[in-house]
């Protein structure tokens, strides 16, 4: 059979197909009366809707008696998004033969609303809830019919209201007779679309000469974008896949995406993929793990959010697979930055997936929500946006995005720049470029605040390094910072948001330029704690609040640390020439005016404490003899309350000495010796 295709988004809830000719390959009148059943039934099964309207248009003007032919027709219609016709075929069903096609006046409803009328859906709607108490409807269609019922109440409730968002559609270029998806931004003036660089209806013979949806950059110059350029890794495009669906890891070195075929049984089937940025060069993709990617099912879509562990990162993507709660669901796979391994997928839960199908997941790490879009909560018509705040499985209730993000159509793949100022979204809403009728296709639309939502907040970390003076007793007193700052570089700053004195969420890291610089944006009204993760810095905790921020921009001005430096500082008190592993008092109390006082001002501080000999006598000996005195010290510290996660012993023996153990003449050298024998601390990275 010859196929007559569309090109339509691979989302996984509409499974449309790929391109139309200009001129039927067949003519009905030319075909028996087998071979057109025959040909329609196989495009209904192939998903391609444009060849089954047309064999089904023929069959229904044929033979008007038997209204099978008005029902495929009509349900065909629905599949296309035509909606204007598909109303009419359903009102006909409907009024001719409502006891044998009982869910005609639901899906006549459907598309009533569809094409915004919204009074008429709702009176059918709740003609349809009486009716249901018949039993008649089947079960999932009475959930259907409730939430239906709830989106034209909110449609219609939320008419009138002011706009926070101007929406705006892309020019020709970026936008063609087919279908643009999955936008996302590389920077203000550069941002990633897929497509397919086709702009005519055109007929193919088989499916390997459909020609594959592809990455393209659209760059802005003088405020006007031009679409079409081709991208650079790691947009690796195909030849025999269908490509898009993409996004970057948190840390920049991992990038992935989706590839779509068709299986054995022409079902379109959609795997994650991801490449590996290695120095500077991005590596082939390789799909992920069976775990991930089970066959026969798709997973596409993929966000990445964070979790309470900035080691882990958190893929979330749509799935077909068994175990959701309708017809595709939102799951989660967890990336551990240091093993390097993906976790078994994890479905996201009842508060955010539905009996109906969600799709195309952005999850907004810096206010922790996930823009998603669904019809299976109360919407507007067809895939609504909606957002929720959380992670994993734990979601608050979904908020329905409201005009103008959402239509009476199909609104997806929302997006949005750091500040969420500016994004996009696709639609199929009336008025964009078209193919066969006004809601064939999905154009890119970009949508701008009216209101900003969100602080740009800036700051520098200058460290001041500490330095310890050994004169007579040590005292805090000689803890002291030194005059002239210095710049805090590459400094990695985890990003909290402090919901009360205990409870910290995980939004996001940034990172110190040369110059001890950092930048993020945030939610305005929220309190947040940085921390600043680097083994230089003692002080790492900055609180603040963008509460009662009226300006986006908010700088916290110069940081000052406490910074102090990783070489050792030497104890001399503290274990001194000899074979004693115990302390003294006066030992210990050289520990509590200095260490002790440190690690209780600086509670973030690690410390490794090393213990050292001479050279004389036995290696193997020296080694023991200065691992227990280190580890008397440490002991000495937990007693006095100090957590043992932040303690490090370590016995070096004589192999490390910082004076010669003998003269130039080989002869013994005493002072060298006593020097040798020491206790000292150092400031350690992580334990």
């Amino acid at each position: 059979m010859h196929k007559i295709l569309i090109l339509f988004v691979f989302l996984l809830v509409t499974q449309q197909s790929f391109g139309q000719a200009h001129h039927h390959p067949y003519d009905v009148k030319d075909l028996k009366l087998w071979e057109i059943k025959g040909f329609a039934k196989s495009a209904v099964v192939q998903g391609d809707y444009n060849s089954a309207i047309y064999y089904y248009t023929y069959l229904n003007k044929k033979y008007p008696h038997k209204t099978k032919y008005l029902w495929q027709l009509a349900y065909q219609y629905q599949k296309a998004r035509d909606y204007s016709n598909a109303y009419e075929a359903f009102d006909k069903l409907a009024e001719i033969c409502p006891k044998k096609w009982k869910l005609a006046n639901y899906y006549k409803a459907i598309n009533a609303k569809s094409l915004g009328f919204y009074e008429e859906a709702y009176g059918l709607l709740k003609k349809i809830r009486v009716r249901q108490q018949k039993k008649w409807m089947p079960k999932y269609f009475a959930m259907l019919v409730e939430s239906q019922t709830k989106g034209c109440e909110l449609a219609l409730a939320m008419k009138d209201s002011i706009y926070q968002k101007k929406l705006k559609e892309l020019p020709p270029g970026i936008n063609g007779a087919h279908i643009e998806f999955n936008p996302f931004f590389l920077s203000d003036t550069v941002f990633v679309y897929s497509s397919v660089p086709v702009d005519t209806l055109k007929y193919y013979t088989t499916e390997s000469d459909v020609p594959k949806r592809r990455f393209f950059l659209a760059k802005k110059q003088k405020d006007k974008w031009t679409g079409g350029h081709r991208p650079d890794p790691p947009f690796f495009n195909s030849k025999e896949y269908d490509t898009g669906d993409g996004v970057f890891s948190i840390d920049g070195k991992r990038f992935y995406f989706t590839r779509c075929n068709r299986n054995w049984q022409n079902k379109m089937i959609c795997h994650l993929y991801v490449s590996e940025k290695f120095k500077d060069e991005w590596l082939k993709p390789y799909k992920l793990g069976s775990e991930i990617n089970i066959p026969n099912y798709s997973s596409t879509e993929p966000t990445v959010g964070t979790c309470y562990d900035p080691n882990l990162e958190v893929v979330y993507f749509v799935s077909t697979r068994p175990g959701g709660y309708g017809q595709t669901d939102i799951w989660y796979t967890i990336y551990d930055l240091v093993k390097q391994t993906y976790q078994k997928p994890v479905n996201a839960g009842i508060y955010l997936n539905t009996s109906g199908a969600e799709a195309t997941p952005f999850y907004d790490r810096m206010s922790h929500k996930m823009y998603f879009s669904s019809d299976g909560w109360p919407n507007f018509g067809g895939l609504d946006v909606f957002s929720a705040q959380g992670e994993l499985v734990n979601w608050d209730e979904p908020v329905n995005l409201g005009y103008p993000i959402n239509s009476s159509c199909d609104d997806l793949y929302y997006a949005e720049d750091e500040l969420g100022e500016n994004g996009f979204i696709t639609s199929n809403r009336g008025g964009g470029l078209s193919l066969t009728h006004p809601y064939c296709c999905d154009d890119i639309y970009a949508w701008k605040s009216v209101f900003s939502e969100k602080a740009s907040i800036t700051g520098s970390v200058i460290g001041y390094t500490m330095s310890l003076k050994e004169v007579g007793n040590w005292q805090i007193n000689d803890i002291r910072n030194n005059a002239l700052g210095k710049f805090v570089d590459k400094a990695k700053i985890d990003i909290y948001v402090r919901k009360d004195s205990v409870n910290l969420v995980y939004l996001n890291s940034t990172t110190t330029d040369s110059v001890g610089g950092f930048y993020f944006s945030g939610p305005i009204g929220l309190d947040y704690r940085l921390k600043i993760n680097d083994r230089r810095v003692v002080n790492k905790i900055i609180d603040f609040s963008t509460g009662g921020v009226d300006n986006k921009d908010m700088d916290l001005g110069r940081i000052n640390v406490t910074t102090m430096d990783t070489l050792p500082t030497i104890l001399h008190q503290v274990f001194g020439p000899g074979n004693r592993t115990k302390l003294t008092d006066k030992e210990g109390a050289v520990i509590d005016t200095v260490l002790l006082k440190l690690m209780l001002l600086y509670e973030d501080v690690e410390i490794e404490i090393a213990s050292h000999t001479d050279t004389r006598g036995n290696d193997r000996y020296n080694m023991r003899l200065s691992s227990r005195r280190a580890n008397e010290v440490v002991k000495y510290l937990i007693s006095k309350g100090i957590d043992a996660h932040r303690l490090k012993a370590v016995g070096y023996g004589g192999t490390r000495p910082i004076a010669p153990n003998k003269k130039n003449d080989g002869t013994d050298n005493p002072k060298g010796r006593a020097l040798n024998w020491r206790t000292e601390f150092r400031l350690i990275d992580h334990l």
